[in-house]
């Protein structure tokens, strides 16, 4: 049962904008919720609409007196494969990675991560998806690292998110909210007064330098303390005469809509350099937290602020549109490149990502070679800043599925790596990034049967260097269509969890000790070791 309920939320006070609210609507697709008060579709429909429009008023009352404007949002609860996903995919113009998306057209669709999923985790991660749309869409396009305003969305949304409790357990990387992480008990003014104890509270200069899906725990929680601060220190004026002066968040985003930094936009707000607002915001910290012990004597450094790098693995349709471009030709430099397999129409071959379960073929450019059972063409995208002479590399890996520990994994392919790879990289670039794209098209067993990890490394000329990567697994049960298959992604990052407690979830961080080598599955203990790349793989480097 479908049911799509449309919510127009309560008028705000004055506004900087006088423009209509946006609605938000939910669409249920769930056979069971655990935990929930209401059972069927229709009635988790208006529950879940009650909810988000509450989050969306605790919005409004936070940016106040600036408006939550912008197009419609919907909001999906659906279940992992239904028939609905590619229509949600569509609707939402955004791809579907992990539990859920933030999409360009600022929508939002949430998914849950398996069938009877608990009503509070959903609930949260609903709060929290919305949030991140609702705010992005006052903000401009650019990446969030460029002018500093990733932490805005990120706090809010934690912030909205414990309507539906009393923890934090829902994070975003590159748009897509990830699976439950505990830290600290999920309380992050505990979490915040702990890292400031232990002298290990993230500095507030580099979480203004980092985007917002390159944030570890620590920056996560740093990101709501400081929206927490601003709005319990600095709140609007509301004296005759001054009853709609923006508070420092509502000016601060009227800052960013202008373009500046929010290096010099939130010194000028708050009216300190950012070594006072620093200072005042600790003050604040062992305050709510009420926690102020003695300092650890040795910091731990468990995060490397860098330009913009992100990695991107598409395994289905739709392409970001700043993508499509480099995908579509990395397609067509494999077909030239090397035999590969694709889907078999009107006698030829179909250059595109997604699954293919039937009429598939191993092709020899355009000559078929043999029928197969099955192949997955997919693209990964590795995208970093152009500035700063950059020289970048994506490697691929490969191994068997279902191992239990965290190495086993070979180059691929293991022989002719780097043939192969300098034979099909594609490079491209626009006024802002550079894109380096690699494809593959795993077909037979290794499609369901092998996880693969895409990584990106780019060193800029001032040293200053990064690795992210993707761990991706298809999902390819064997039925006849492909409408059941989806890919489950995790992104990789150089820190990992050093320090957990079954009461308190994560507690500590860490940097991994070889960044040449090694990545961790995000907000995990598990650090996955990679072989050596021999020489000679061509370098990416930044825009002509």
């Amino acid at each position: 049962m479908r049911l799509a309920l449309a919510l127009i939320a309560a008028a705000l006070a004055p506004t900087l904008r006088a423009q209509a609210a946006p609605k938000v609507e939910v669409d249920v697709q769930l056979r069971r919720l655990r935990d929930c008060p209401a059972n069927e579709p229709a009635a988790q429909a208006e529950l879940f609409g009650e909810r988000l429009t509450a989050a969306r008023a605790s919005l409004a009352a936070a940016l106040q007196p600036v408006s939550l404007v912008g197009p419609d949002v919907r909001v999906a609860l659906l279940e992992p494969g239904v028939a609905a996903r590619a229509r949600a995919v569509t609707d939402c113009g955004e791809h579907l990675q992990g539990l859920g998306v933030f999409s360009v057209p600022r929508r939002a669709c949430v998914l849950t991560t398996a069938n009877g999923a608990d009503d509070e985790q959903l609930w949260r991660a609903a709060n929290h998806a919305l949030a991140q749309v609702l705010v992005r869409g006052l903000l401009p396009d650019a990446d969030d690292a460029a002018l500093g305003y990733g932490w805005l969305p990120t706090g809010l949304a934690h912030r909205c998110a414990l309507l539906a409790g009393d923890r934090v357990d829902t994070f975003a990387v590159r748009g897509s909210v990830l699976a439950p992480v505990v830290f600290w008990g999920g309380d992050p003014w505990r979490a915040a007064g702990e890292l400031l104890r232990r002298d290990q509270l993230p500095d507030l200069a580099d979480l203004l330098r980092t985007a917002s899906h390159d944030y570890d725990l620590g920056q996560h929680v740093l990101s709501f303390a400081l929206v927490e601060w601003l709005l319990a220190d600095l709140a609007p004026t509301t004296h005759d005469g001054d009853a709609n002066r923006p508070g420092a968040l509502a000016s601060l985003v009227a800052r960013a809509a202008d373009g500046a930094p929010c290096a010099t936009a939130l010194p000028e707000v708050v009216g300190a350099d950012l070594a006072t607002i620093t200072q005042r915001l600790h003050r604040h910290v062992r305050q709510r937290s009420g926690i102020d012990g003695p300092r650890r004597s040795t910091p731990t450094t468990h995060h490397r602020p860098h330009p913009h790098a992100a990695v991107f693995v598409y395994t289905r349709e739709p392409i970001r549109p700043r993508h499509r471009k480099v995908v579509a030709a990395a397609l067509r430099q494999r077909h030239a490149a090397h035999t590969s397999g694709w889907q078999r129409v009107d006698r030829k071959p179909r250059l595109a990502v997604g699954p293919v379960n039937r009429r598939a073929g191993f092709w020899h450019q355009d000559e078929l070679v043999k029928n197969i059972p099955r192949t997955w063409p997919m693209v990964a995208v590795f995208e970093y800043t152009s500035a700063g002479r950059p020289q970048a590399q994506l490697d691929c890996f490969r191994r068997v599925r279902g191992r239990r520990g965290d190495d086993g994994w070979m180059l691929d392919p293991g022989v002719g790596f780097v043939a192969h790879h300098n034979a099909q990289f594609v490079t491209a670039h626009d006024d802002r990034l550079s894109y380096l794209a690699v494809p593959d098209t795993p077909t037979g067993s290794h499609v369901g049967g092998s996880e693969f990890v895409h990584r990106g490394r780019v060193r800029w000329a001032d040293g200053t260097r990064a690795a992210i990567g993707v761990w991706t697994l298809l999902e390819a049960p064997k039925t006849r269509t492909t409408e059941r298959w989806h890919a489950v992604q995790t992104p990789l990052v150089d820190w990992f969890v050093s320090d957990r407690s079954r009461s308190l979830g994560a507690r500590e961080l860490r940097a991994v000790a070889d960044l040449e080598r090694e990545l961790s599955p995000w907000g995990t203990d598990r650090v996955f070791r990679f072989p050596e790349i021999p020489a000679g793989l061509l370098v990416a480097g930044g825009k002509p």
